[in-house]
């Protein structure tokens, strides 16, 4: 393997840090590129310290947001790995020089509309080429996925509803710019096979199996879930809910969305812009890394049909670091040869779930109970 199979567009960001990592601990060669050289010079002393080693396998190439110039870099690579946002203002760039280029692209999107675009726009292109367009390839929404694959290995079950509910959760800042304009922004819900739209800045009560309380929780953006099953035979409907420990920072949250919704009017941009604006006041700088003991959660799937029911629930810890291992996983995974599935399409399907689930267990990141 080169340094310049594996591209991540994004190293010096806190998600870009531990993709370096988890590829490090594989043994994987990478090149980072961004705009500033000196940023992702320092990420890399950062993955280094964290590693234990000296110095990780890695290059840097400082590179413009342009087709021409992004295209160039990943014309010696084999999968493009995104970690740019917010996607739907930055992401489509990247897609389209991937695919020019003849990679395989993997990004860390949380963001349902863009997801649709570029599922719309790019994916039979991919296909054609032999090539995976997987977005969200990571913690949010890869977990859910994986849940709900494990409940459709029953071919009774049509439906799906899934629920997220994470502990002291710690997001970077670029995740709370995304999921601020996500969650203001039109999303949807799949139901009897066609995408409806979610009530906007509300919440719902929510329990979960394991858990005392009854939460608040939040369409969130509408996750990708939906997304991949709206053409898939087996589905029929699927929702996805996101919960928080403190319900009061969850309906405060949402109370900011409302606020957000209703400032602007109808007016696409303004509420663009007012979604990362409120986002700068949630978060202000970046999290140190993931504290097992801290960082938990709980990924639940209900699986059900006109007679049967069933479920699958995963019990994790470190939901970002995950992502690192999920994008490490499916950098090894394309590097040794094709993908599961071509074109757009999850790494649940891509890589196949039971694949991830083991490596997970293998690495005490999660504990699956299916019944």
């Amino acid at each position: 393997m080169q340094q310049s199979d594996v591209v991540i567009y994004g190293l010096s960001g806190y998600t870009g840090k531990l993709i370096a990592e988890s590829l490090h601990n594989r043994g994987i060669p990478f090149t980072g590129a961004g705009r500033n050289a000196q940023k992702m010079a320092a990420a890399l002393e950062i993955v280094a310290e964290r590693a234990g080693v000296d110095k990780v396998d890695a290059a840097i190439a400082t590179v413009s947001h342009d087709d021409e110039a992004l295209t160039a870099l990943f014309s010696e690579a084999k999968v493009v790995v995104n970690v740019t946002g917010p996607f739907m203002q930055m992401g489509e760039t990247v897609v389209r020089s991937a695919l020019a280029a003849n990679c395989h692209y993997l990004d860390t999107t949380g963001e349902q509309d863009f997801m649709i675009a570029m599922r719309t726009d790019y994916g039979d292109a991919y296909a054609a080429k032999g090539l995976l367009l997987s977005p969200a390839c990571s913690y949010m929404w890869t977990m859910g996925a994986l849940a709900a694959e494990v409940a459709l290995e029953n071919s009774a079950i049509d439906s799906l509803e899934l629920s997220y509910i994470s502990a002291q959760g710690a997001p970077s800042i670029a995740s709370s710019q995304s999921f601020m304009r996500m969650l203001a922004a039109p999303h949807y819900y799949l139901a009897n096979n066609e995408l409806m739209p979610w009530a906007l800045g509300r919440t719902w009560d929510l329990t979960i199996p394991g858990y005392a309380k009854v939460f608040k929780a939040s369409s969130w953006g509408g996750a990708a879930e939906p997304i991949w099953y709206q053409n898939d035979d087996r589905v029929r409907n699927c929702t996805v809910y996101q919960c928080a420990e403190d319900n009061d920072l969850m309906e405060m949250i949402i109370g900011g969305v409302a606020q957000i919704i209703e400032g602007a009017a109808g007016d696409e941009q303004a509420r663009e812009e007012m979604a990362i604006a409120t986002a700068g006041t949630i978060v202000q700088e970046e999290p140190p890394k993931e504290d097992p003991l801290l960082h938990r959660g709980t990924i639940h799937c209900n699986g059900m049909g006109s007679k049967e029911k069933n479920f699958c629930t995963l019990n994790f810890h470190s939901p970002y670091v995950i992502t690192g291992e999920f994008i490490a996983h499916g950098c090894e995974h394309l590097l040794a040869g094709a993908p599961i599935a071509a074109g757009f399409a999850s790494a649940a399907s891509a890589f196949g779930h039971r694949e991830i689930l083991e490596m997970l267990e293998r690495q005490h990141f999660v504990d699956v109970t299916e019944g």
